[in-house]
């Protein structure tokens, strides 16, 4: 069911360590809060354009770019800073994959 508010646990071998919660009301202009025990995420976006990016500490760690091939698919090109933490951006990226399916399938 898809829900405006929100919000998912990223775990790693049952731990918890990361809480991504949606903190916009708007499906078109998506804020995502990440918080986790050593770091903190911001991810906005535009849902309609396909641009989104990962902020962290104030820089931008990645830019992501949806470019959807047909209504249930897509490809996501993602560009990270230097030293970002990968799997985390890739978490991230699940979590705005799994957003957009919803709002698809409503």
């Amino acid at each position: 069911m898809f829900s405006l508010r929100a919000e998912f646990d990223i775990t790693v071998t049952g731990q918890k360590m990361l809480v991504v919660k949606k903190d916009s009301l708007s499906p078109l202009h998506p804020t995502y809060l990440i918080e986790g025990s050593f770091v903190s995420y911001q991810l906005q976006g535009d849902w309609r354009g396909g641009d989104y990016s990962i902020h962290s500490g104030g820089t931008v760690a990645a830019q992501v770019k949806v470019e959807k091939t047909s209504f249930l698919a897509g490809d996501y090109l993602v560009e990270t800073a230097d030293g970002a933490d990968i799997s985390t951006i890739v978490c991230l990226v699940m979590v705005l994959d799994e957003e957009q399916w919803q709002f698809q399938n409503l």
